[in-house]
């Protein structure tokens, strides 16, 4: 029994990585997710005197900004040696509505 839980793993080794799953997710959530969860919350930003809409997510490129001022592209291999975050800012499209503007059209 013990053997064929091996080869059974052994088998589904070759063919998956143990982290991809977790990229999968990872890159949905980036491409996809993010959007969606951005449209939903626009749905709910009106009052009387202000309409908000959120636009595009926009994701940039990791990097890191040096002490001397300075910014650079970082990866997960110099932020880890570094003992740095990994990570990247996200932008969303927004405009603002006040209820005196009126639209010209």
């Amino acid at each position: 029994m013990e053997k064929q839980k091996h080869i059974l793993v052994k088998k589904y080794l070759e063919q998956h990585s143990l982290v991809e799953s977790n990229l999968l997710s990872f890159n949905d959530f980036v491409q996809n997710k993010m959007q969606q969860i951005v449209n939903e919350i626009n749905d709910n930003v009106k009052s009387e005197e202000v309409e908000i809409h959120l636009g595009k997510v926009r994701i940039d490129k990791p990097n890191i900004i040096e002490a001397d001022g300075s910014s650079s592209l970082i990866t997960p291999t110099i932020a880890k040696l570094r003992n740095l975050t990994y990570s990247a800012p996200v932008y969303v499209e927004l405009t603002v509505k006040f209820a005196d503007q009126t639209d010209s059209a």
